[in-house]
């Protein structure tokens, strides 16, 4: 199915936030549904959360899908948009647009080479369930 067919305009409830290093952290979305049929290479539109003066949503990839219930996003807080994410308590509603963007071609390739640093690594977080591709 092309993305354009699935994307969805989701409440979200923000159930944890792992700090990884300074200014650097996962975070994990819940909500029905939302990590149904994502792929590595998809991208969301996430809200800033208690933020009335940031109105645009913020673009990430998602890092990793644990269940079709559960989404996670590696996020680096540098503004005040992605400081209200990374700061905001367990239960804060997140709206959220997506999965959006074209998913990595995995069916055409017997084996991938991934190299990526920093937060430009968080789509290459869902690889790891391809391990048959990953040598």
């Amino acid at each position: 199915m092309p993305m354009s067919q699935s994307i969805r305009k989701l409440e979200t409830t923000l159930s944890t936030v792992h700090v990884l290093g300074p200014g650097l952290g996962r975070v994990d979305l819940v909500g029905e549904g939302i990590g149904k049929g994502i792929q590595p290479g998809a991208f969301t539109m996430v809200e800033a959360p208690g933020r009335l003066d940031c109105i645009l949503y913020r673009p990430y990839s998602y890092f990793c899908v644990p269940d079709d219930d559960t989404v996670s996003l590696l996020v680096r807080d540098v503004g005040k948009g992605t400081h209200a994410l990374m700061t905001a308590p367990k239960g804060t509603p997140v709206g959220i647009l997506g999965p959006l963007g074209n998913e990595f071609p995995l069916d055409s390739y017997n084996r991938i080479w991934a190299v990526a640093g920093g937060v430009g690594a968080a789509p290459f977080g869902m690889m790891t369930h391809h391990q048959d591709l990953l040598q």
